[in-house]
C-alpha cells in the first residue's frame, strides 16, 4: 500500500494495468498464437484496462519472437498519431529483432514502419553525418545522464533516440551481412537509400565494400 506522500509524488497505482501486464507476459510464453494475444489486449482495452507502454512492449517482444510484427501493426493497437510514440515503438521493435536475430521481421519494420517523417525532419540536425563505428554510436546513444535535446520540428523526438536509431540501423545491416542475407540486405539498403537521409556509419560501409 502506497503512503499518502508516495501517492502525491507518483500518482495513483493503476492495479488493473499492472496485474494485466503480469498475466499478459505469462500468457505470451504459453502460446505462439499472435491472434489470441492481440485479441486478449484488445478485449482488455475495451473493458477499460489502460494499455501502457509496458503492455505494448510485451506485445512487440511476443510478435517479434513469433514472426508476427506485421500483424501487430495492422491490429491498430499501436498508436501512430504521436510521432514520438511511433518512433519509440519502432526502436523497441528493431532492438528486439536484433536481440533475437529476426532479420525478416526487422526488414518488415524498415519497409513498412520506418518513421520517414521523423528521419527526414532531422536530416540537418547535428551537423555533418557521423562516421562513428556502430559500437561507438551505441555508447553515444546512452548519453551522459543529462537531458537530451529535442529535435526541431515539433515531433517530440529527442536527439538521443535518433542516435539510438543510427546505432541500431548499422547493427542490423552488419547482422544481415554476417548472415549472408544478400537478398534481404539489398532490399534493406534500397529502403534506407530512398527514405533515410543519413548515410551508414563509416565502418559499416567499409565492411559492406570489403564483402
Amino acid at each position: 500500500e502506497m503512503s499518502a506522500k508516495e501517492k502525491d509524488m507518483y500518482g495513483p497505482f493503476n492495479q488493473s494495468t499492472a496485474i494485466f501486464n503480469v498475466y499478459l507476459r505469462a500468457k505470451s510464453h504459453l502460446t505462439k498464437d499472435a491472434s489470441q494475444i492481440i485479441e486478449l489486449v484488445r478485449a482488455a482495452k475495451e473493458e477499460g484496462v489502460f494499455i501502457s507502454a509496458k503492455t505494448l512492449s510485451i506485445l512487440i517482444g511476443f510478435c517479434v519472437r513469433t514472426n508476427r510484427i506485421g500483424k501487430l501493426y495492422s491490429s491498430g493497437l499501436i498508436d501512430d498519431t504521436s510521432e514520438r510514440n511511433a518512433f519509440e515503438y519502432f526502436l523497441r521493435g528493431l532492438s528486439t529483432c536484433l536481440f533475437h536475430k529476426k532479420l525478416r521481421q526487422g526488414l518488415d519494420l524498415f519497409e513498412k514502419q520506418l518513421p520517414v517523417k521523423t528521419l527526414q525532419g532531422q536530416a540537418g540536425v547535428g551537423g555533418a553525418p557521423s562516421l562513428k563505428a556502430p559500437e561507438e554510436a551505441t555508447a553515444a546513444a546512452g548519453g551522459d545522464g543529462e537531458a537530451a535535446a529535442l529535435v526541431p520540428g515539433g515531433s517530440g523526438v529527442r536527439e538521443e533516440k535518433l542516435r539510438q536509431y543510427e546505432a541500431l540501423k548499422n547493427q542490423f545491416v552488419l547482422l544481415a551481412l554476417e548472415r549472408g542475407a544478400w537478398g534481404l540486405l539489398q532490399k534493406l539498403l534500397r529502403t534506407l537509400n530512398e527514405h533515410d537521409p543519413k548515410p551508414l556509419a563509416f565502418e559499416t560501409v567499409c565492411q559492406l565494400v570489403s564483402k
